[in-house]
């Protein structure tokens, strides 16, 4: 919806595994140089939610839903670093949300934002606290990637909406 298509080009392409996730399609990145481009970068606002369905094959590697051109910087509506910490970063800086959490397989992660907070919920429940909200600047260009930092994983559906459309 509103015209963000993703693509990709020459060989850094993520692979298509059909039928993967309960009969549907899903998209595979292999963490070192695979993404997709959205054609028109995606703001970050003062309310809004990033909904993921996205697999982690295994502990220690980076899950990299979104991000933004920024190599090591937000934004970011989720990111599972390799130390198994959980951050969001939906504006100028990042927080951490959780401990050490080394699971692993498909997850539904919701990273959301309002003036005040910014929180992040996985399969329903609140990963550690709802933090300050840092300013809503930047904005996301790519699918399975920050900067130079890339998802190693698939990714089964994105989401993106203002937080009033979903309550």
């Amino acid at each position: 919806g509103g015209g963000r298509h993703a693509s990709a080009s020459g060989s850094e392409r993520p692979s298509l595994l059909p039928a993967d996730l309960n009969g549907l399609d899903a998209i595979s990145f292999d963490g070192s140089n695979d993404s997709l481009t959205l054609a028109t970068s995606l703001a970050i606002t003062t309310e809004m939610a990033v909904v993921a369905v996205f697999r982690r094959g295994s502990s220690g590697i980076i899950s990299q839903i979104m991000g933004g051109t920024t190599a090591g910087g937000p934004p970011y509506p989720t990111q599972w670093w390799t130390d198994n910490v959980s951050y969001v970063a939906l504006g100028n800086a990042y927080r951490t949300h959780g401990s050490a959490n080394s699971g692993t397989g498909w997850f539904l992660d919701a990273a959301y934002r309002n003036a005040t907070v910014q929180g992040l919920r996985r399969n329903g429940s609140l990963v550690g606290t709802e933090q300050t909200a840092p300013s809503a600047s930047g904005s996301m260009a790519y699918v399975g990637r920050r900067g130079t930092t890339y998802h190693n994983g698939r990714i089964a559906e994105i989401v993106v909406c203002g937080i009033g459309e979903i309550e």
